[in-house]
């Protein structure tokens, strides 16, 4: 993640939730940014290099499935994989919100 700022600020200002329309409050924002480079530390990744496109998005979310022990996460599975398929879309959708201002 090279940009955790604009990241944050994204999340705090233009981001949009589906449901209510609103940006994320701080808590969850704090909780993305920590799944996002918990992702990076756990997989030895790079988030912007690995999410260039839809199938890269896909592919990220089947590796976390599959290397689930690399993150040494004590709750409950199914809560893991919304977690951090969630903190990857978010990611995700800043990298185009800043491809589509830039």
């Amino acid at each position: 993640m090279k940009d955790k700022e604009a990241f944050r600020k994204y999340l705090m200002n233009d981001y949009r939730s589906a449901k209510t329309g609103r940006p994320l409050n701080t808590g969850t924002t704090c909780d993305v940014l920590t799944h996002c480079l918990r992702i990076e530390r756990a997989l030895g990744i790079d988030l912007d290099e690995e999410l260039s496109s839809i199938e890269s998005l896909k592919n990220l979310q089947e590796t976390i499935k599959e290397e689930r022990r690399r993150f040494r996460y004590t709750g409950t599975r199914p809560y893991f994989y919304c977690i951090f398929n969630q903190a990857v879309r978010y990611y995700r959708d800043f990298l185009v919100h800043c491809r589509a201002v830039g």
